[in-house]
């Protein structure tokens, strides 16, 4: 079934239909809020929505509908410009069958305000400047080969944290300038010799297509794990994990998924950073 987008200004809380009230009912209107990550979900051309995720979302539907005899509704919403804070909020303030599909990694402190699915996949973080840039031979040697450049980084993301440890440890003197997307800090990555970023390896395989961008190893780490995040009051959480844990994340169609958005060699890279 193809999945049209709609895209909306954040005003108002998405309300989505509770796993009680679909219980009683046996329907449920899901809204999955995404900001747009290529290969895990973004609105193509023709308007319809895409990705790793999406597909994974419509294996749990499948799932509600023949281990739970709900059907299922949906409703993509995608925030303005792929604005990740936005995403988070719009998330944040949803209840009942509101999902956030982005590369979100499951850390502490968003414990507080979101549940979170099991993880999907392991997070690869990769450290990456223009191809102009020669090779960085080691983290310990960042403020010197480095010096003058730019960290650039989406505010309140792992990517920004993974800076300010970069900073801390090696580089003081370091300014991280904050800008709204994944997307931004490539396009300065791309124009701009004395930038650098921190992203995921997925942004890496798809940004080579189009970018001049250089990974440098010796900045690899994998260390996170990515989820889907839900309302803090949602009652799917127990669903949605029952689901991951029956066996779909990492068996056959999982990894089929996989190969099909994110392109046959990511689950080799990922696990072999790892």
């Amino acid at each position: 079934m193809l999945m049209l987008a709609t895209s909306i200004s954040v005003v108002g809380q998405l309300r989505g239909d509770s796993y009680a009230s679909a219980q009683r009912t046996k329907s449920a209107k899901f809204y999955y809020v995404y900001d747009g990550v290529p290969g895990f979900v973004d609105k193509g051309e023709d308007g319809v929505v895409r990705g790793f995720l999406v597909d994974i979302m419509k294996q749990f539907e499948t799932y509600v509908r023949e281990k739970k005899g709900i059907s299922v509704r949906t409703e993509f919403i995608q925030v303005p410009n792929k604005d990740f804070t936005i995403f988070m909020s719009q998330v944040k303030e949803g209840t009942g069958g509101v999902f956030g599909l982005s590369n979100v990694s499951i850390r502490e402190d968003r414990l507080a305000d979101y549940s979170f699915s099991p993880a999907y996949m392991n997070n690869v973080s990769v450290l990456i400047t223009n191809s102009k840039t020669p090779t960085l031979p080691g983290l310990a040697e960042i403020s010197t080969r480095f010096a003058g450049k730019k960290a650039y980084s989406v505010s309140s993301s792992s990517y920004y944290d993974r800076l300010s440890g970069i900073k801390e440890q090696y580089f003081p003197s370091l300014e991280i300038v904050s800008l709204p997307s994944v997307d931004e800090v490539l396009k300065e990555v791309s124009r701009n010799n004395d930038a650098f970023a921190v992203i995921d390896l997925h942004y890496y395989i798809q940004s080579l297509k189009t970018n001049p961008i250089k990974r440098h190893s010796v900045g690899d780490r994998g260390q996170d794990k990515f989820g889907v995040i839900m309302p803090k009051v949602s009652d799917w959480e127990p669903i949605i994990k029952e689901f991951f844990n029956s066996g779909f994340i990492g068996g056959p169609e999982y990894r089929k998924l996989i190969g099909e958005h994110l392109g046959k060699g990511a689950l080799r890279l990922i696990e072999g950073v790892n």
